[in-house]
């Protein structure tokens, strides 16, 4: 089971809770950690799941740097990440996840306010398909019970969560894929500098 992209280290915590109190028989979780964040995500990971897991009987944690992440992905089973562009980069894996965010009452009333009404979504798989294609769980309904329910739905039908990372990876990675005017295939940092060049005036001039 893989946690991946919480950018608070409290995200982590109560993810990692939520899961060690739920399972006590043989699971895996993997953390890929960024290098500076690695020293602070081995002490939270290793006193609320490791010690847990042990207590519990079979449950195993390892913490990871982010260089190995893709090594992360292919090995895992389902994901449990944070809202943002590590659930395209699981997309593109194939790896069945559940999406989550939670942030403070305040911050949470403006999303709502500004954002609801015209984005329905929240996990970039779901925004550029227009529609749910994998389980968000955001604000109030990302609690640790709620968590663990959702992943353990996915672990306990490796078929359907299977077949439903398929389905993402088919339908949300061709609209990420860089073409030209011809709809010929380009690199993205050409299609990048071709949008920068049509709002800069005095770059009109320039080829690429």
């Amino acid at each position: 089971l893989l946690l991946r992209g919480a950018a608070r280290l409290a995200e982590r915590r109560r993810r990692g809770e939520a899961l060690s109190s739920r399972w006590a028989g043989p699971i895996e979780l993997v953390v890929p950690a960024a290098p500076g964040m690695r020293g602070e995500v081995d002490r939270i990971v290793l006193e609320t799941l490791a010690a847990r897991g042990t207590a519990g009987g079979g449950a195993r944690c390892s913490v990871v740097g982010s260089g190995s992440r893709r090594a992360a992905f292919g090995a895992a089973d389902v994901a449990i990440a944070a809202c943002g562009t590590v659930n395209l980069e699981l997309a593109a894996a194939g790896v069945p996840q559940v999406a989550v965010y939670s942030t403070s009452w305040l911050t949470g009333f403006v999303i709502r306010r500004l954002l609801r009404p015209v984005l329905r979504h929240a996990s970039l798989p779901n925004i550029l398909a227009g529609r749910t294609l994998l389980t968000e769980l955001l604000f109030e309904d990302c609690t640790p019970c709620r968590i663990a329910e959702e992943a353990d739905f996915l672990l306990a039908r490796p078929s359907l969560a299977r077949a439903e990372a398929a389905q993402i990876r088919r339908l949300v990675l061709p609209s990420l894929r860089a073409v030209g005017d011809g709809g010929e295939p380009q690199l993205a940092s050409r299609a990048a500098a071709r949008a920068l060049l049509r709002h800069l005036p005095e770059a009109q001039t320039c080829t690429l």
